[in-house]
């Protein structure tokens, strides 16, 4: 089925898998447009449609959209804004394909986009800038672009035997539920804004299940110091999560594990590496990614109130009734 919004967007409601992959083709650099991620998202609940821009009649860019039924609340997410998401008939045919799924919350994202700016829309509730830190690796002497401090640190890794291997087991999912949250809660103790607390497992199951992400991880002997979920599209991936150990970092086994991967993926063919997010405000982890001799990318992201007038108020009176029986 089509809901269309003009002669410039349209919104597929339930792509093949071909149309997916011919999708893919227009930003063979994001993993956020393969089949292998729509397959993960939809065995997450999500309904999954792909939106399209077109100019003069030629498809010009695709994006995901997922749509999650709550009780309450009906949300559809943009997971990476495509070109010309900022353009006001890209916003127009997102207002209606919003409305025809009868939604009430539209999160705006932008991971792995080359777009700077976000749809044109009314009701907007929140806004960031984000910058995310992309990794060239076709024709580059990887290890020239290191910091001094990243080669010291791979160099330490390496002499002590640290060695990286791509994991496939149940196992090594937890370890890597176990690292992130350790890192987390380091990056929180120096003042960073963190969210803690939030159970991944399912979610990042699905991406390795499906094929949309892969993890790789630093052991020294038995254990594991560092690890690494990566997101693969046909000519880039994406750094999706990770975390190490204390004893990890004081090797230097973080360092070691992303450039081992880098130098993978290029062996691979493939022509970028987005290392993601992380703000100047994060200064520790700014300054990790950009040793690596990556190229800061501005972006943006935001969400919307895209209900009906009616439906905001039965939600504020939901919301209100809610709060007042938690209180009593």
């Amino acid at each position: 089925m089509l809901v269309s919004a003009g002669a410039r967007f349209e919104a597929d409601l339930s792509p093949r898998d071909e149309t997916l992959e011919r999708a893919a083709t227009s930003a063979p650099y994001s993993p956020f447009l393969t089949p292998a991620f729509a397959h993960a998202q939809r065995r997450t609940g999500k309904e999954i449609a792909l939106l399209s821009l077109r100019a003069d009649g030629d498809l010009r860019a695709y994006c995901l959209a997922g749509t999650k039924r709550g009780r309450l609340r009906t949300t559809v997410e943009v997971f990476s804004l495509p070109e010309g998401g900022d353009r006001p008939e890209f916003a127009e045919g997102l207002l209606r394909f919003c409305r025809s799924v009868s939604a009430d919350l539209l999160l705006v994202e932008s991971f792995g986009s080359r777009t700077r700016g976000v749809p044109p829309l009314g009701g907007r509730i929140s806004h960031r800038t984000r910058c995310e830190h992309i990794w060239s690796l076709r024709g580059k002497d990887l290890w020239s672009a290191l910091s001094v401090n990243h080669r010291r640190n791979i160099t330490r890794a390496r002499k002590a035997g640290v060695t990286v291997v791509a994991a496939d087991r149940d196992s090594a999912l937890a370890t890597h539920l176990r690292l992130t949250d350790a890192s987390l809660v380091r990056r929180e103790q120096r003042g960073e804004d963190v969210q803690l607390g939030e159970s991944q497992a399912s979610g990042w199951s699905v991406l390795l299940e499906t094929g949309a992400g892969c993890l790789y991880q630093a052991h020294l002997g038995e254990e594991v110091l560092s690890s690494i979920l990566v997101l693969k599209a046909s000519d880039g991936a994406y750094y999706h999560s990770a975390g190490t150990s204390p004893d990890g970092m004081r090797l230097g086994a973080s360092q070691l594990l992303i450039f081992d991967v880098a130098t993978r993926l290029a062996a691979e063919g493939l022509s970028v590496f987005n290392l993601g997010g992380a703000e100047p405000t994060s200064e520790g982890l700014y300054r990790f990614k950009i040793g690596f001799g990556t190229t800061a990318q501005e972006l943006e992201a935001a969400s919307y109130q895209v209900g009906s007038a009616v439906r905001r108020g039965m939600l504020w009176l939901a919301d209100s009734a809610r709060a007042a029986l938690s209180r009593s």
